[in-house]
């Protein structure tokens, strides 16, 4: 039933009545079909697939080393800088 009209809500469907059984038309407005009820159609509930088993979640990796270490007291040159201001600091507050 190709050709209608527009496909409205208010579209009158272009066929009269039901469709008849076994045919191959279809109703694009009221989604009607001839083989809605054909027996070789229907699923079977005994023969439907098997839902696929859920996957489990990949955990999230750790911290990185740069963000372990990150706050930590490191012996170097940043490090002895960081703790004379630190001292300079003290002494000014005191």
């Amino acid at each position: 039933m190709y050709g209608v009209q527009p496909f409205t809500p208010a579209a009158a469907c272009p066929h009269n009545g039901s469709i008849r059984k076994g045919s191959y038309l279809y109703c694009e407005v009221c989604a009607a079909y001839g083989r809605d009820y054909d027996k070789r159609l229907v699923i079977d509930e005994r023969e439907r697939p098997k839902p696929e088993p859920a996957v489990e979640a990949i955990p999230l990796p750790g911290p990185t080393r740069a963000e372990e270490r990150s706050g930590k007291p490191t012996s170097g040159k940043m490090a002895r800088r960081r703790q004379a201001k630190k001292a300079a600091k003290e002494l000014q507050a005191a």
